[in-house]
């Protein structure tokens, strides 16, 4: 009995420890997970920081824009490609995308422009911008073939008065 009594003893006093372990890696994980976004937040700002800097930098005329030869001077530069690579941006695709950078169609893109699209740039595509992507491609498709309908529509008007024109008397 009394053999019984200790294993029981021991069994609930392992319990008791295994209980206090897990509480304490589960309050370390909940930390780990704050750490790691209050890191990710920090090295958002900084890598945006850093491209407010390459962006003063490259506009030399400091107009608050960079026009696309300005963006292919700082692009040529081996110390903006290097920054560029060491925020984990591929310079080759930052530079090539002008149009992509320039949302207004201005021929400029301005710091925020620059910055914002840079960062979209910066890592792979997620299933939001392919759902964005496919949402605009929709509505691309609708709108062209509301103008085709229109179109054909206008041809056949077209054709139905040109079929019942009458030749001029030829006296």
């Amino acid at each position: 009995c009394f053999i019984i009594f200790v294993v029981l003893v021991t069994f609930g006093i392992l319990n008791i420890i295994t209980a206090t372990f897990v509480m304490d890696v589960r309050q370390i994980a909940k930390i780990d997970r704050e750490l790691v976004v209050q890191q990710e937040v920090a090295d958002r700002k900084t890598i945006m920081n850093d491209l407010g800097m390459m962006f003063e930098e490259a506009d030399q005329d400091k107009s608050g824009t960079l026009t696309r030869e300005e963006l292919e001077r700082l692009c040529s530069s081996e110390n903006a490609g290097t920054m560029l690579g060491l925020l984990g941006l591929d310079t080759i695709r930052a530079c090539t995308f002008f149009d992509l950078l320039d949302l207004d169609g201005n021929g400029e893109v301005d710091a925020d422009e620059f910055i914002g699209g840079l960062m979209r740039l910066k890592g792979a595509a997620t299933g939001v911008d392919l759902a964005t992507m496919m949402y605009e491609q929709k509505r691309v498709y609708q709108h062209l073939q509301g103008y085709i309908r229109r179109l054909e529509a206008n041809v056949t008007q077209l054709s139905s008065r040109v079929k019942n024109l009458k030749p001029p008397n030829s006296s």
